[in-house]
Protein backbone atom coordinates (compact mmCIF):
# COMPACT_ATOMS: atom_id res chain seq x y z
CA UNK A 1 0.00 0.00 0.00
CA UNK A 2 1.39 3.25 -0.83
CA UNK A 3 1.57 6.11 1.71
CA UNK A 4 -0.87 8.98 0.96
CA UNK A 5 1.72 11.49 1.24
CA UNK A 6 6.09 11.93 1.95
CA UNK A 7 7.88 14.35 3.49
CA UNK A 8 10.81 15.00 1.51
CA UNK A 9 13.91 17.46 2.70
CA UNK A 10 11.18 19.52 4.36
CA UNK A 11 8.25 19.37 2.29
CA UNK A 12 5.28 16.82 1.92
CA UNK A 13 4.85 15.15 -1.30
CA UNK A 14 0.97 14.25 -2.34
CA UNK A 15 0.63 10.28 -4.32
CA UNK A 16 -1.85 10.02 -6.64
CA UNK A 17 -2.72 7.13 -8.71
CA UNK A 18 -4.05 8.04 -11.84
CA UNK A 19 -5.61 6.67 -15.10
CA UNK A 20 -2.78 7.81 -17.08
CA UNK A 21 0.29 9.50 -15.94
CA UNK A 22 1.82 12.45 -18.47
CA UNK A 23 5.42 14.15 -18.61
CA UNK A 24 5.19 16.90 -21.35
CA UNK A 25 2.45 15.55 -23.31
CA UNK A 26 3.53 12.33 -23.47
CA UNK A 27 1.48 9.38 -21.68
CA UNK A 28 3.49 6.37 -22.07
CA UNK A 29 4.64 6.66 -17.93
CA UNK A 30 4.36 4.39 -14.99
CA UNK A 31 5.01 6.97 -12.91
CA UNK A 32 6.11 10.96 -12.43
CA UNK A 33 7.03 13.49 -9.62
CA UNK A 34 6.55 16.74 -9.95
CA UNK A 35 8.62 19.34 -7.96
CA UNK A 36 5.86 22.09 -8.47
CA UNK A 37 3.00 20.50 -7.53
CA UNK A 38 4.70 18.19 -5.08
CA UNK A 39 2.67 15.13 -5.73
CA UNK A 40 3.93 11.50 -6.74
CA UNK A 41 2.25 10.29 -9.64
CA UNK A 42 1.50 6.54 -10.38
CA UNK A 43 -0.18 4.84 -13.01
CA UNK A 44 -3.33 3.03 -11.42
CA UNK A 45 -3.85 -0.22 -13.54
CA UNK A 46 -0.22 -1.44 -12.21
CA UNK A 47 0.06 -4.77 -9.74
CA UNK A 48 0.51 -3.29 -6.06
CA UNK A 49 4.14 -4.41 -6.63
CA UNK A 50 4.62 -2.77 -9.28
CA UNK A 51 3.14 0.55 -8.21
CA UNK A 52 5.33 0.02 -4.53
CA UNK A 53 8.52 -0.23 -7.18
CA UNK A 54 7.26 3.08 -9.10
CA UNK A 55 6.78 5.16 -6.39
CA UNK A 56 10.11 4.18 -4.92
CA UNK A 57 11.84 5.08 -8.40
CA UNK A 58 9.55 8.28 -8.61
CA UNK A 59 10.45 8.78 -4.85
CA UNK A 60 14.44 9.29 -5.55
CA UNK A 61 13.57 11.67 -7.71
CA UNK A 62 11.95 13.76 -5.16
CA UNK A 63 14.63 13.06 -3.17
CA UNK A 64 17.60 14.42 -5.42
CA UNK A 65 15.69 17.21 -6.18
CA UNK A 66 14.83 18.22 -2.49
CA UNK A 67 18.29 17.77 -2.27
CA UNK A 68 19.42 19.98 -4.76
CA UNK A 69 20.20 17.81 -8.05
CA UNK A 70 19.12 19.70 -11.13
CA UNK A 71 19.80 17.05 -13.34
CA UNK A 72 18.67 13.19 -12.55
CA UNK A 73 20.62 9.86 -14.81
CA UNK A 74 18.04 7.88 -15.06
CA UNK A 75 20.18 4.69 -14.81
CA UNK A 76 21.16 6.03 -11.39
CA UNK A 77 17.54 6.49 -10.42
CA UNK A 78 16.60 3.56 -11.92
CA UNK A 79 19.31 1.33 -9.93
CA UNK A 80 18.62 3.33 -6.68
CA UNK A 81 14.77 3.11 -6.99
CA UNK A 82 15.18 -0.77 -6.83
CA UNK A 83 17.38 -0.86 -3.35
CA UNK A 84 15.35 1.77 -1.67
CA UNK A 85 12.21 -0.35 -2.19
CA UNK A 86 13.72 -3.49 -1.10
CA UNK A 87 15.05 -1.59 1.88
CA UNK A 88 11.69 -0.16 3.19
CA UNK A 89 9.70 -3.22 2.20
CA UNK A 90 11.95 -5.35 4.27
CA UNK A 91 12.86 -3.07 7.01
CA UNK A 92 10.45 -0.01 7.85
CA UNK A 93 7.28 -1.65 6.92
CA UNK A 94 7.50 1.81 4.86
CA UNK A 95 4.28 0.36 2.56
CA UNK A 96 2.35 -0.82 5.24
CA UNK A 97 -1.22 -0.21 5.81
CA UNK A 98 -2.41 0.54 9.66
CA UNK A 99 -5.92 -0.10 8.86
CA UNK A 100 -5.11 -3.49 7.40
CA UNK A 101 -2.67 -4.23 10.41
CA UNK A 102 -5.25 -3.21 13.04
CA UNK A 103 -8.00 -5.65 11.19
CA UNK A 104 -5.60 -8.45 11.29
CA UNK A 105 -4.55 -7.82 14.23
CA UNK A 106 -8.28 -7.79 15.71
CA UNK A 107 -9.23 -10.68 14.04
CA UNK A 108 -6.70 -13.00 15.49
CA UNK A 109 -6.96 -11.36 18.92
CA UNK A 110 -3.81 -9.66 19.28
CA UNK A 111 -4.89 -5.72 18.80
CA UNK A 112 -3.62 -3.82 21.49
CA UNK A 113 -4.49 0.38 21.48
CA UNK A 114 -1.17 1.07 23.80
CA UNK A 115 1.05 -1.10 21.85
CA UNK A 116 3.75 0.72 19.28
CA UNK A 117 2.26 0.16 15.92
CA UNK A 118 4.80 -1.06 13.26
CA UNK A 119 3.57 1.24 10.63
Amino acid sequence: MLPEKVKVGGVYYETKTMPTVRINHDRNYMGACDYTRLTIEILEELSDERKEDVYAHELVHAIFNEAGFDEHDEDTVTRLGKVLHQVLKDNTNFFCNKKENDKRAKEKGEFNDNKNHPC
